[in-house]
Order: structure tokens, then sequence, then C-alpha cells
């Protein structure tokens, strides 16, 4: 597993924008006290 950690959500609606993308990757998005976690699965 390979996680980012992205930066603070300073603006909220454009992240979201950019985690549709990385949704297409399969990964599992979280936002945990204000940061945004992204973890790809291995493999693909």
């Amino acid at each position: 597993m390979q996680v980012i950690i992205v930066e603070p959500f300073r603006n909220f609606k454009h992240r979201i924008r950019v985690t549709k993308q990385y949704e297409r990757m399969k990964a599992k998005i979280e936002v945990f006290n204000h940061y945004l976690y992204i973890e790809f699965e291995e493999g693909d």
C-alpha cells in the first residue's frame, strides 16, 4: 500500500475535484484532521 498525505484542505471544494481523479485510480480517500489521506492499491 502506498499512502500519500496531501496538504491541508484550505480550499475544500477544489480538493474534492482533485479526489475525483483519484477515485478513478481505485484509491481510498479519507479526510482526517483537515488533511487528505490517499491510499493507493498495489498492482494495476
